[in-house]
């Protein structure tokens, strides 16, 4: 792999990343909503024009054109495992800063194998 292909990972996983945390803070702010007793065309009102909801579709739609790119290139065997693991490990980092969520020994561990398995898959 060269490094415009490595380049082009780490660009999609980190889209992926701000996708998950787009849906994670519409997802807070739009809770009392999904939970309410409001019709389904109401609820389906306030998600489609939530702001964050919108900016996770866009980048779902860039980082989609990015990805035709890796597979048109790269065996789909190799790159999504790479990809989903670059996205784990950059969502766990920026979870844990903006969420203030946990973070164990026992996730961190499992962090390490995660990054350890991409490393394996990435020199195979």
């Amino acid at each position: 792999m060269d490094f415009i292909q490595v380049t082009i990972f780490i660009i999609i996983a980190a889209i992926n990343s701000a996708v998950q945390i787009l849906i994670k803070k519409g997802s807070l702010i739009l809770a009392p909503t999904l939970f309410s007793s409001d019709s389904f065309a109401v609820k389906l009102s306030k998600i489609i024009t939530s702001p964050f909801i919108i900016g996770a579709v866009l980048l779902l739609g860039a980082g989609m054109l990015l990805w035709l790119k890796v597979v048109s290139k790269i065996e789909l065997s190799k790159a999504y495992p790479i990809n989903i693991a670059l996205t784990v490990v950059i969502t766990s980092i920026i979870s844990v800063l903006l969420f203030q969520e946990s973070i164990s020994p026992l996730k961190i561990f499992g962090i390490v194998l995660i990054v350890v398995g991409l490393l394996s898959i990435f020199f195979s």
